[in-house]
Formats: C-alpha cells, structure tokens, sequence
C-alpha cells in the first residue's frame, strides 16, 4: 500500500530494521549432498528478519558470497527463506534468475550474489538461510568463508 499524498506519516513508516549479517569463517564439505537438491550448509549461515510494520511489507536487500571450489561439476550458493515468507533457493526466489546466483566449476572462486526480498506483515520472522547445490560428480566439494547480509531498504 504506497504513501498517498496528503496522507499523515507516522514514524513507523520511515523508521527501518537494522541490517543483519551472518557468517562462518569454516571450510564446509558439501560432497555428500545429493546432487542437483539446493541443500542447507552444514553449519547454518542464516539471519532472521523482522518486519515491525503493523500495515505496510518490508522491502529488504540481500547480499550473499562465498568462496566456492570442486574437483568436477558445479557449485552454486544462494539463500532460502522461511517463516513469514517461503522461497525456495535457486531462480525465482530471493534470485530472479541464474544470472544472480554464483557458480564455480572447478579451481576457487570468490563470487557474490544479490536479491530483493519483500517481508510481508506478520507476526513471525522471516528466516534467510544460505543453500548450496551441486550437479556432476565432483569428489571434493567445499564452500568456504560463506556470509549473508539482509539490508531493510524501505516500507512497501
């Protein structure tokens, strides 16, 4: 519901989160996860956002990278998101397409992704949690250094 001219603010409507970050500075082996599944990191990289609104969405930025590396195939990373919200990890959720989902295919590779996402008024959290997926047969899989910021921009 967009602010109409004329219409009284309230302090809600200007005031925004903090950004919240997460990161693991562990090497994690993602070998073992099925192959083609958008898996959770072995050790959670996952931050909780609030929307404090009584009426209005929270339209957020995220962030997300890591250091990527396999011996064969490819390795991607992206966030999911559940609680207030559910979207799946890969194209059409916090991502809109391939384009903004990083990937290595072999040596490592220092990549970065980023995404909107709209909160909506709830009374839960919305929890933003990396994902991993893997396609070939690489035998040694690993993502390291993996980090995530939620950066409130605006009410909706």
């Amino acid at each position: 519901m967009p602010l109409l001219a004329g219409a009284r603010i309230d302090v809600t409507d200007l005031v925004v989160p903090a950004p919240v970050s997460a990161a693991s500075g562990t090497d994690q082996d993602v070998s073992a996860i099925s192959v083609d599944a958008w898996t959770a990191l072995p050790y959670p990289v996952q931050v909780d956002v609030a929307n404090p609104h009584p009426t209005r969405a929270l339209l957020c930025h995220v962030e997300w990278g890591a250091w990527l590396r396999t011996t064969g195939g490819d390795i991607r990373i992206c966030p999911a998101v559940s609680g207030s919200l559910a979207l799946s990890a890969g194209p059409g959720g916090v991502a809109t397409g391939w384009g903004q989902i990083p990937v290595c295919s072999g040596t490592k590779t220092g990549c970065c992704g980023y995404g909107l996402l709209t909160v909506p008024v709830a009374a839960t959290t919305a929890t933003v949690a990396l994902h991993v997926q893997r396609t070939g047969s690489g035998s040694s899989v690993y993502v390291s250094y993996p980090s995530l910021t939620v950066t409130p921009l605006r009410y909706l």
